[in-house]
């Protein structure tokens, strides 16, 4: 059970799990800008205090103390870590396991990380052997065997071995997730398979995205056309016919690397266990895959079902709801 959500009552800043119990007290006046949840990154959670980053497991308790600089979410049993300005790892005891050598990273994923050295990023695995020499603009995490790079202002894709098996030709791409990514050519977005080969046309203005990444979940990805958002299947067709409005809401970091939510709109309006938040009328709802309502949209902030439970706000108050079965 790794569900945590951030509450507060008036000035008063907490964690607590699934079953509402306070797991962990903030400081007064520490920096927390809004209730959020998530499910805690394999069992921990990172938490700033006073400017310093720690990890806590979900009783609570300090797996480190404030050690860091900066601190990511664990992923594979590794979490990013910044020391004095640069980036290394650390496994769930804490223990430093690469070291602070980097100038920026990424999370761990299937076996390998992201990481920028003099302004070009490559691979390491985790002993933090380069397996991927620094040699690109830009990268992405893997998924399904590739990750999307940047060379010269253009998107491909490499494998494990930093073989190009997809060349830099497009504007933007998303990462593979059923077999296929969605890439923007001339301002329109289509998706390809594991080839390189199209398999829906660049049409659509918009699509799921996250820093230019896009996805299909369960067998559908949302699309915009015409200023609103709807669902495709894997042929392209129309399943779901635009009618919701911009979606869901990005987090983002201050400079002072306090955590901001409500932030720019943010169109990462996947399904997961059926459901998708999705907004109209600028209030925000859930649908099944068939485009009907399970929770209207009444909602002025929403987030994702996570653990069978999601985080809503109405008349000023933040509450949970919980998942219906359908």
């Amino acid at each position: 059970d790794y569900g945590i959500a951030s509450v507060c009552m008036g000035d008063k800043h907490a964690l607590i799990n699934t079953k509402g119990d306070i797991i962990f007290r903030y400081p007064p006046n520490n920096n927390v800008i809004e209730p959020w949840s998530y499910f805690s990154s394999e069992g921990l959670v990172a938490v700033e205090i006073e400017g310093r980053w720690s990890y806590i497991d979900n009783n609570g308790k300090f797996i480190t103390k404030d050690q860091f600089d900066s601190a990511y979410d664990f992923h594979e049993g590794i979490a990013a870590v910044e020391v004095t300005g640069m980036w290394g790892y650390i496994n769930k005891t804490g223990e430093l396991i690469i070291k602070p050598a980097f100038d920026s990273v990424g999370s761990f994923s299937e076996g390998l990380a992201a990481i920028e050295l003099k302004g070009k990023w490559g691979y390491v695995n985790k002993i933090g052997e380069l397996i991927i020499k620094p040699a690109f603009d830009s990268v992405g995490s893997f998924s399904e065997d590739l990750a999307d790079i940047e060379l010269n202002g253009r998107w491909g894709f490499i494998n494990e071995t930093g073989e190009l098996i997809i060349k830099p030709v497009f504007d933007s791409v998303g990462y593979f997730s059923e077999g296929l990514a969605a890439v923007m050519l001339n301002g329109k977005w289509g998706y390809i398979n594991k080839t390189g080969e199209l398999i829906i046309k660049p049409e659509f203005d918009s699509m799921d995205h996250f820093h230019g990444r896009a996805n299909f979940s369960e067998g559908l990805a949302a699309v915009m056309l015409n200023g609103k958002w709807g669902y495709i299947n894997k042929t392209g067709e129309l399943i779901i016919k635009p009618r919701f409005d911009a979606t869901a809401f990005m987090s983002k970091i201050d400079e002072k690397k306090n955590l901001i939510l409500n932030a720019d709109p943010m169109y990462e309006y996947v399904f997961s266990n059926g459901f998708a938040r999705v907004k109209a009328n600028n209030k925000f709802g859930y649908i099944d895959k068939r485009g009907n309502y399970v929770f209207k949209p009444i909602f002025k902030n929403a987030y994702d079902f996570h653990e069978g439970l999601a985080s809503v706000k109405l008349k000023g108050k933040w509450g949970f709801i919980g998942q219906l079965n359908t």
